[in-house]
């Protein structure tokens, strides 16, 4: 399993009028509620009074939330746009919408079909010594598909609306649910105005990214820092293999990963290949720890620095972690998500 980091760009928008969330919770008298952004940010919060809420919230254009609680089960989505939404949230958390807007309309139909999928992929996962597991999987890429079809026909039905783009975003790329290519041929259904909205854009700068760290393709150049403050650009190790490994102090399959290397470093050591190890942390001290107590200290290490030549994980996409890149002596890419086990037979 991999630790999952998601990257959500951010775009410039014309302010919207004022957005009224107003509703009323039966189960919930008081405390607070909270309005949360897909980057996982707080963004406004309100007190409940005598089972009543009201938000008053300016949005650059319509935008997926999540309304939050510590007294709901679990998170709400609402799609937010001008127009006011009211919604009755009863005492199992399910909601009720006294009145509503297109867009959230349109989320929250395919929003059901995912959480249904979801249900129907976990009830026919295999077990790990099942006898049927051919036969399992393949339901299982029925349901998928079935899915999927219903998010080609809804993007289809809705290319000229921005719920297409919000749907192919928050759904499908997020969720990683589609490979790259997929996902592009369904971008390419949209208009033009579609494409040049928030979640557009967003789509398309992921697709740029995404397509062009193919293998075969040129590894973006980025500068860095190493232990010892001296200054490299991956563009000096040409000639060599590099592989660059994308970890964390905090994250545990990482520190199950590093523990590995060690043994292997005698026979690595014979090739033309450079290791740099680009942590997550933001906690110095953690990390110096961690490659300490993996008995990596003899190895090139480096602290992801942002900026515009150095926030190397979204130059990388990379969107969950230990993950790796190989670089070709030529500066290309040779290939993503290579084990260390692996690494001998890729590099000659």
């Amino acid at each position: 399993m991999k630790a999952i980091i998601l990257f959500i760009a951010s775009f410039s928008y014309t302010v919207l009028a004022a957005q009224n969330l107003v509703g009323k919770c039966s189960s919930i008298k008081s405390g607070t509620l909270y309005l949360v952004n897909q980057s996982n940010e707080t963004t406004d919060s309100v007190a409940i009074k005598n089972g009543r809420f009201s938000f008053t919230h300016k949005l650059r254009e319509p935008s997926l939330f999540k309304l939050r609680s510590p007294a709901l089960k679990d998170d709400l989505y609402l799609v937010l746009d001008n127009k006011q939404l009211a919604i009755e949230i009863d005492s199992a958390g399910k909601v009720k919408y006294r009145s509503n807007n297109v867009l959230n309309v349109d989320f929250q139909k395919i929003y059901k079909d995912l959480l249904a999928f979801q249900q129907e992929i976990i009830k026919r996962s295999p077990a790990v010594d099942s006898l049927d597991n051919d036969s399992l999987l393949a339901v299982r890429r029925r349901i998928y598909d079935g899915y999927i079809q219903k998010i080609t026909d809804f993007v289809i039905q809705k290319s000229s609306e921005l719920s297409s783009a919000l749907v192919l975003f928050e759904i499908i790329q997020l969720s990683k649910l589609l490979p790259p290519d997929e996902l592009k041929k369904r971008f390419e259904l949209l208009s033009g105005k579609v494409k040049d909205s928030q979640y557009g854009q967003k789509i398309g700068a992921y697709l740029k990214k995404e397509l062009s760290l193919r293998a075969g393709n040129l590894a973006p150049d980025f500068e860095f820092v190493d232990l010892e403050n001296k200054e490299h650009i991956l563009s000096e190790y040409k000639g060599k293999y590099v592989l660059l490994h994308f970890w964390a102090s905090w994250c545990g399959p990482c520190r199950g990963e590093n523990k590995k290397l060690p043994a292997l470093l005698p026979s690595l050591a014979s090739l033309p290949l450079t290791i740099i190890h680009i942590s997550w942390d933001s906690d110095k001290e953690a990390w110096l720890k961690a490659i300490k107590a993996d008995n990596l200290e003899g190895c090139k290490h480096v602290l992801n620095v942002k900026g515009p030549k150095s926030d190397v994980f979204r130059n990388y996409q990379i969107s969950g972690i230990p993950d790796t890149v190989l670089i070709g002596p030529d500066g290309h890419i040779v290939q993503n998500d290579i084990k260390w086990e692996e690494l001998e037979k890729h590099v000659k």
